[in-house]
């Protein structure tokens, strides 16, 4: 079509806002015309341009931990997300299958279980929301969760136990270090091992997986032999010393050692279930422990005041105490004291440290006694020896056995000793 005629002189251009006002400056009306027109056409480019964007009611939501989830997976795997999306619905429908046969399938080895523990691998990756959407979307993994973990446990320890039984105990040429070494790792095993030493694996058993009682007893052998070995490290230690010569401060270290080696001895029977092995080597530490201590009172300890050597014959006592929990916690309540004097009475060197015990206090007593009976302090000391005297004593005959050692020469003197010390106190 032709062009519009040009505006009339003084008029306004057609379409940029009608007429002019009467008395309007020149020119403005061509300003207005054309901010209107500018107006107009924002408005027309705004309309056009919500037009091209797609509604978001259109959109579909995406869930934003979805989202990384299926970016974080694919790109680990190099794959698209399409692709990945495919293989992560593949797997979630094998973990499915292999969950039912997980239900009704008893492995006969270690090895099959572990071969049935590989197919869950990893198996929450496959589902968005990781371990607990995989709970809800499969309807049987709660169910078999219990023995899912049963048999986690199973390939742990019996894996642990192959690997130790295999293998030497691990010893080392410096002491300090040696007897550490073999400390910690008994209470490793014992953290890791006590409960199915306890029940022989009836908790597995239940889940029908294959329980290695063989296995089982050869790592309490190993056990046992860890004990065995600190034992007998800290026999060297003291042979060596007295090799050298006494020495007070080591003296003292090692009691402490051989004490710990006597609750090593309670410990392993109470895990292991078995008290043979533990009963023999506390011994063999009592043995020890008592003759140092004996030693140590000799030469150091008969020096100091009645509290520290109350303290030094309590620790003698303590250590026979470890024996008496050994038996306890095998034998019924009614045999305790019976096994505990046997064990005692079988060693000749034991009980002999028991009786030189039992000596060195009563020596020290009526050496105590003296400036009492002699007039020169008050009785009051005297009897608070006496009493501690009378409780030593009295649980040394429980230990080895009232009606073993009543004909004991040794201790018919010692009984003597305490009945004449009283017999000759001041009257009250």
């Amino acid at each position: 079509p032709p062009p519009p005629p040009p505006p009339p002189p003084g008029g306004a251009a057609p379409g940029l806002g009608g007429a002019s006002a009467p008395n309007a400056k020149p020119g403005s009306e061509s300003l207005s015309a054309l901010s209107n027109l500018q107006k107009r056409l924002r408005k027309r480019m705004n309309t056009m341009s919500n037009a091209d964007k797609p509604s978001k009611s259109n959109k579909p939501d995406v869930d934003p931990k979805f989202a990384q989830w299926l970016e974080i997976q694919s790109h680990s795997r190099k794959l698209t997300q399409e692709a990945f999306l495919a293989l992560a619905e593949s797997k979630r429908k094998e973990i499915d299958v292999n969950i039912q046969r997980l239900q009704t399938e008893a492995p006969q080895s270690l090895d099959q279980v572990n071969d049935l523990l590989a197919l869950f691998d990893g198996a929450a990756q496959w589902f968005p929301g990781g371990t607990k959407e995989m709970k809800t979307t499969l309807p049987q993994w709660q169910a078999s969760e219990p023995k899912l973990d049963a048999m986690i446990e199973f390939a742990q320890v019996m894996t642990g136990m192959k690997a130790a039984v295999n293998e030497p105990v691990a010893r080392f040429a410096e002491y300090d270090i040696d007897i550490a070494r073999l400390s910690s790792d008994f209470r490793l095993c014992e953290r890791n091992w006590g409960a199915v030493f306890q029940t022989n694996g009836s908790q597995w058993l239940r889940h029908k997986l294959p329980v290695d009682n063989k296995l089982i007893e050869q790592a309490k052998a190993y056990v046992n032999s860890l004990v065995e070995g600190y034992v007998s490290r800290v026999e060297e230690e003291v042979a060596s010393m007295n090799r050298t010569g006494f020495r007070i401060r080591r003296s003292k270290q090692l009691t402490r050692e051989l004490f710990a080696g006597l609750r090593l001895c309670n410990d392993c029977a109470s895990f292991t279930a078995e008290s043979k092995g533990p009963m023999t080597l506390c011994v063999r530490g009592l043995e020890l422990f008592i003759k140092l201590s004996n030693e140590m009172f000799d030469k150091h300890v008969s020096s100091m005041k009645r509290p520290a050597v109350v303290e030094h014959f309590d620790d003698i006592l303590r250590g026979l105490n470890e024996l008496r929990e050994i038996a306890r916690s095998q034998c019924q309540h009614n045999e305790v004291a019976a096994a505990v004097s046997s064990a005692l009475n079988e060693s000749e060197i034991v009980r002999q440290a028991i009786y030189d015990a039992c000596r060195v206090l009563m020596q020290h007593v009526i050496g105590e006694a003296q400036p009492a009976l002699e007039g020169t302090t008050g009785s009051r000391e005297l009897v608070l020896w006496l009493m501690y005297g009378c409780k030593f004593i009295n649980r040394v005959l429980e230990m080895l056995g009232p009606e073993r050692v009543s004909g004991d020469k040794q201790m018919k003197g010692i009984l003597e000793s305490l009945q004449q010390l009283e017999v000759a106190l001041p009257s009250a």
